[in-house]
């Protein structure tokens, strides 16, 4: 064989398996796109059984995802769309059903699969079924060794929005079974916040749901502090306002930040003592709170503060007073002539920071 052939031969080879390589990537498309129409249409169908209480449909969707791990997706996915805008007669009518399917014994049997999809599929669709009780069933998951199976649990209980699954999360946080970020995601709202501001202030029920086996993670208190700020609620003022006498100063630094979008005027003399902090990052936080309440009894601290020893400090207090109307841009006026060169310029930069934005 000469070079030649054997070039030939090989492009013609090459050519070959690239040709069936192609149509193996087509045909796993063509089967995705069918797979994809499918799934859409039976969960446009599934939808329409939710909100009309259609038993019938129901049931055939429930005996399907019994069976098939797509169903259950399905289904899922469909229930995540309309269960929280059930009326509860039709929320109920799908619990009966799916309990008498046998759909609710498939999952919680697959719940202890060896396989982290199907626990993590599991955990989809219990909780977004909203099944009484279902916080029993997916609060063991926070410690699954599959860190995606924790992911899921911690987002449905995070969807039940029951009293129950918020204490599942603070425990979960005390334990330090998840990453606390992704916790405080979860109960970032109001219908958490009772329970969050009981467990701050009673020892007894944060002593119930602190781990058996060891101390708390000891940045609970911090954590349920940003989650309260990110909440955006003023029920909680008081509880972080104590919190500013905390001794840990992760937890001085969370109260005085939360106190911007979770205070009021009520917050202005707490904000103001925070100010004299001994640590920086709780004085720069209090710096930048104030700017949400906008009060002219706090100009003379914030005008103080242009001469901080932390540069974040200075600059949190010279923002806000930028922000705080007429009085605090005299305040930055006249601190334009100031003895400390570091509050006059940041006092400048302020003041042209402003102008930019007025213009």
């Amino acid at each position: 064989m000469t070079a030649v052939h054997a070039a030939l031969l090989l492009f013609g080879l090459t050519t070959v398996a690239c040709g069936l390589m192609i149509g193996f990537v087509v045909e796993r498309k063509h089967r995705r796109d069918r797979r994809e129409r499918h799934s859409a249409s039976e969960r446009a169908v599934l939808k329409t059984a939710l909100l009309d209480a259609n038993a019938k449909a129901l049931r055939a969707a429930a005996e399907r995802a019994c069976d098939s791990p797509e169903a259950q997706v399905d289904f899922a996915v469909s229930a995540a769309a309309t269960v929280d805008r059930l009326v509860s007669g039709n929320r109920a009518l799908l619990h009966e059903i799916v309990l008498e399917s046998g759909l609710v014994h498939t999952l919680l049997a697959q719940i202890e699969a060896r396989d982290p999809i199907d626990r993590g599929r599991a955990a989809f669709l219990i909780g977004e079924l909203r099944l009484p009780g279902s916080e029993d069933v997916l609060t063991p998951l926070l410690s699954d060794p599959d860190p995606d199976v924790r992911l899921v649990a911690c987002a449905e209980l995070g969807g039940n929005g029951t009293d129950a699954a918020a204490d599942c999360l603070i425990a979960a946080l005390m334990a330090n079974a998840l990453p606390a970020e992704r916790i405080i995601e979860r109960l970032a709202a109001r219908w958490a916040l009772p329970t969050m501001v009981s467990v701050l202030e009673e020892e007894e029920r944060a002593r119930a749901l602190a781990p058996e086996d060891g101390p708390p993670w000891p940045g609970w208190r911090a954590a349920l502090a940003r989650a309260i700020g990110v909440a955006a609620d003023p029920r909680a003022e008081l509880s972080l306002a104590r919190m500013l006498d905390s001794d840990q100063k992760e937890e001085r630094v969370a109260a005085a930040r939360a106190l911007g979008p979770s205070g009021s005027e009520a917050s202005v003399p707490v904000l103001i003592a925070a100010l004299e902090d001994p640590d920086w990052e709780v004085r720069a936080q209090a710096a930048r709170s104030l700017a949400a309440h906008p009060d002219p009894g706090a100009v003379p601290a914030l005008e103080a503060k242009l001469s901080d020893e932390a540069w974040w400090v200075r600059s949190n207090a010279a923002d806000t007073l930028a922000a705080m109307g007429e009085a605090g841009r005299d305040a930055l006026q006249q601190a334009l002539s100031h003895a400390d060169r570091f509050a006059r310029d940041r006092a400048r930069e302020a003041l042209a920071l402003h102008q930019l934005v007025e213009a």
